[in-house]
């Protein structure tokens, strides 16, 4: 599907989200998941050119989300943990809890495991950051998972809650590779 979009289009979109600690796929299954639960792609569209302007379908119950009042992003991050006194390697992935799965969800490239990595996970209801320090090699290429549509990406499912930073994925847990947790 991606491979008809214009590349430079997608490397752009996919910069700005990794910025926010999303992925491409995440914000099209999240449009989709929208689309079906309001029956109508009027979201996307100015009032101007919906063909049902004022008409608004009843929407399913969905149990409401308080957003974060701080837009936390991987740059605000790293700066905050520098103000600390941490430094981030230039290897490092950013990922917020999700508002809808509520995971942390992460797909960084399985490079990383061969890199000096830093992890930050980004609890927005409680206005927290925990930072993970991974050295190369100490995680195997083996020990993770990998997303079924690009074996390149690890697929990271890390439950919030658990004090053992466990990925639901490969049962690996980061508590180990905690550096530092801050409030903001």
């Amino acid at each position: 599907m991606l491979q008809n979009l214009d590349k430079s289009l997608v490397a752009e979109a996919e910069t700005i989200l990794e910025d926010i600690g999303m992925d491409l796929q995440t914000v099209i299954r999240m449009t989709l998941k929208r689309i079906v639960r309001e029956n109508s792609i009027a979201f996307l569209l100015p009032d101007t050119l919906s063909p049902y302007p004022q008409e608004k379908l009843p929407e399913k119950s969905v149990p409401p989300q308080t957003e974060p009042e701080i837009k936390m992003t991987k740059s605000r991050a790293a700066t905050l943990f520098r103000q600390e006194g941490i430094s981030l390697s230039h290897t490092t992935t950013f990922s917020s809890k999700n508002k809808t799965t509520q995971i942390y969800w992460a797909n960084p490239a399985k490079s990383v495991l061969s890199e000096d990595w830093h992890l930050i996970l980004h609890d927005w209801p409680r206005r927290s950051l925990h930072l993970f320090f991974i050295p190369r090699g100490s995680i195997s290429v083996k020990e993770v998972k990998y997303r079924a549509d690009n074996r390149n990406l690890i697929d990271l499912q890390i439950l919030p809650d658990d004090s053992t930073f466990t990925d639901n994925r490969s049962k690996l847990s980061f508590a180990g590779y905690l550096v530092k947790s801050i409030l903001y």
